[in-house]
Protein backbone atom coordinates (compact mmCIF):
# COMPACT_ATOMS: atom_id res chain seq x y z
CA UNK A 1 0.00 0.00 0.00
CA UNK A 2 1.53 3.20 -1.00
CA UNK A 3 0.71 7.16 0.52
CA UNK A 4 -0.17 10.09 -1.38
CA UNK A 5 1.88 12.68 -0.58
CA UNK A 6 0.11 16.39 -0.07
CA UNK A 7 -3.38 14.69 0.02
CA UNK A 8 -4.27 16.27 3.45
CA UNK A 9 -3.06 20.27 1.46
CA UNK A 10 -4.92 19.23 -1.50
CA UNK A 11 -8.08 18.56 0.59
CA UNK A 12 -7.89 21.66 2.83
CA UNK A 13 -7.55 23.70 -0.51
CA UNK A 14 -9.98 22.03 -2.40
CA UNK A 15 -12.48 22.86 1.04
CA UNK A 16 -11.21 26.52 0.90
CA UNK A 17 -11.99 26.61 -2.54
CA UNK A 18 -15.36 26.19 -2.12
CA UNK A 19 -16.03 27.78 0.49
CA UNK A 20 -14.71 30.71 -1.43
CA UNK A 21 -16.37 30.21 -4.60
CA UNK A 22 -19.92 29.73 -2.83
CA UNK A 23 -19.60 33.51 -0.81
CA UNK A 24 -18.85 34.60 -4.22
CA UNK A 25 -21.71 32.65 -6.46
CA UNK A 26 -24.26 34.13 -3.28
CA UNK A 27 -22.85 37.40 -3.88
CA UNK A 28 -23.47 36.97 -7.57
CA UNK A 29 -27.05 35.54 -6.79
CA UNK A 30 -28.00 38.49 -4.62
CA UNK A 31 -26.40 40.73 -7.12
CA UNK A 32 -28.61 38.74 -10.20
CA UNK A 33 -31.77 39.26 -8.19
CA UNK A 34 -31.60 42.75 -7.47
CA UNK A 35 -31.68 42.71 -11.08
CA UNK A 36 -34.76 40.85 -12.06
CA UNK A 37 -36.37 42.93 -8.96
CA UNK A 38 -35.58 46.16 -10.58
CA UNK A 39 -36.80 44.73 -13.89
CA UNK A 40 -40.09 43.14 -12.38
CA UNK A 41 -40.79 46.94 -10.51
CA UNK A 42 -39.92 49.14 -14.03
CA UNK A 43 -42.45 46.69 -15.58
CA UNK A 44 -45.22 47.25 -12.98
CA UNK A 45 -44.70 51.12 -13.05
CA UNK A 46 -44.79 50.84 -16.81
CA UNK A 47 -48.09 51.61 -18.21
CA UNK A 48 -49.18 47.86 -19.81
CA UNK A 49 -52.02 48.32 -22.19
CA UNK A 50 -55.69 47.61 -20.71
CA UNK A 51 -58.99 48.96 -20.05
CA UNK A 52 -60.64 51.44 -17.09
CA UNK A 53 -61.70 49.54 -14.78
CA UNK A 54 -63.51 51.92 -10.86
CA UNK A 55 -61.64 51.05 -7.80
CA UNK A 56 -63.20 52.12 -4.37
CA UNK A 57 -61.36 53.56 -1.70
CA UNK A 58 -61.58 51.86 2.12
CA UNK A 59 -62.32 55.55 3.00
CA UNK A 60 -64.84 56.10 0.68
CA UNK A 61 -64.93 57.39 -2.70
CA UNK A 62 -63.91 55.68 -6.17
CA UNK A 63 -61.46 56.51 -8.82
CA UNK A 64 -60.74 55.07 -12.36
CA UNK A 65 -57.87 52.69 -12.77
CA UNK A 66 -56.01 51.40 -15.97
CA UNK A 67 -56.39 47.41 -15.61
CA UNK A 68 -53.77 45.43 -17.63
CA UNK A 69 -54.95 43.18 -20.33
CA UNK A 70 -54.01 39.25 -19.07
CA UNK A 71 -50.28 38.59 -20.34
CA UNK A 72 -49.03 42.19 -19.92
CA UNK A 73 -47.48 43.30 -16.50
CA UNK A 74 -50.09 44.81 -14.38
CA UNK A 75 -50.19 48.32 -13.74
CA UNK A 76 -49.54 49.76 -10.82
CA UNK A 77 -52.19 50.96 -8.64
CA UNK A 78 -51.80 51.30 -4.72
CA UNK A 79 -47.95 51.19 -5.15
CA UNK A 80 -48.38 48.04 -2.53
CA UNK A 81 -46.74 45.56 -5.01
CA UNK A 82 -44.04 47.66 -5.97
CA UNK A 83 -42.86 48.59 -2.88
CA UNK A 84 -42.89 44.48 -1.51
CA UNK A 85 -41.00 43.05 -4.04
CA UNK A 86 -37.71 41.92 -2.63
CA UNK A 87 -34.70 39.87 -3.07
CA UNK A 88 -34.55 37.34 -0.30
CA UNK A 89 -31.32 35.15 0.07
CA UNK A 90 -31.58 31.79 1.23
CA UNK A 91 -29.17 28.95 2.30
CA UNK A 92 -28.10 28.02 -1.92
CA UNK A 93 -31.00 30.09 -3.56
CA UNK A 94 -32.49 33.67 -3.90
CA UNK A 95 -35.84 34.44 -3.69
CA UNK A 96 -37.25 37.17 -5.69
CA UNK A 97 -40.93 38.03 -5.43
CA UNK A 98 -43.34 39.35 -2.62
CA UNK A 99 -45.29 38.15 0.16
CA UNK A 100 -48.20 40.16 -0.87
CA UNK A 101 -51.44 37.81 -1.19
CA UNK A 102 -52.60 38.59 -4.26
CA UNK A 103 -49.16 39.01 -6.09
CA UNK A 104 -49.17 35.14 -6.64
CA UNK A 105 -52.32 36.03 -8.76
CA UNK A 106 -51.41 38.62 -10.64
CA UNK A 107 -47.72 36.32 -11.64
CA UNK A 108 -49.84 33.62 -13.21
CA UNK A 109 -52.83 36.01 -15.00
CA UNK A 110 -50.30 39.35 -15.64
CA UNK A 111 -46.36 37.92 -15.68
CA UNK A 112 -43.70 40.43 -14.60
CA UNK A 113 -41.20 38.13 -12.91
CA UNK A 114 -40.46 35.39 -14.98
CA UNK A 115 -40.12 37.94 -18.40
CA UNK A 116 -38.01 40.26 -15.82
CA UNK A 117 -36.19 36.77 -14.98
CA UNK A 118 -35.77 35.66 -18.82
CA UNK A 119 -34.44 39.45 -19.90
CA UNK A 120 -31.76 38.77 -16.98
CA UNK A 121 -30.98 34.80 -17.41
CA UNK A 122 -27.76 35.95 -19.08
CA UNK A 123 -26.26 38.62 -16.99
CA UNK A 124 -27.26 35.89 -13.73
CA UNK A 125 -24.95 32.90 -15.65
CA UNK A 126 -21.99 35.95 -15.98
CA UNK A 127 -22.58 36.51 -12.50
CA UNK A 128 -21.94 33.02 -11.82
CA UNK A 129 -19.03 32.45 -14.68
CA UNK A 130 -17.45 35.69 -12.81
CA UNK A 131 -17.62 33.98 -8.93
CA UNK A 132 -16.03 31.10 -10.50
CA UNK A 133 -13.06 33.07 -12.28
CA UNK A 134 -12.89 35.22 -8.92
CA UNK A 135 -12.14 32.51 -6.90
CA UNK A 136 -10.05 30.85 -9.54
CA UNK A 137 -7.92 34.40 -9.96
CA UNK A 138 -8.03 34.84 -6.33
CA UNK A 139 -5.75 31.53 -5.53
CA UNK A 140 -3.71 31.14 -9.03
CA UNK A 141 -0.66 30.72 -6.43
CA UNK A 142 -2.02 27.84 -5.01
Amino acid sequence: MSNVEGLDALNATLKKLSKQVGEYSMSALIAGGKLVESDAKKSIQEKSPGHNVIRYRNGGGSYEHLAANEGNAPNTDTGRLVSSINTEPAKDAVFVGSSLGYAKHLEFSHQWLMPALDKNIENIINLQVGAVNKTIARNAHV
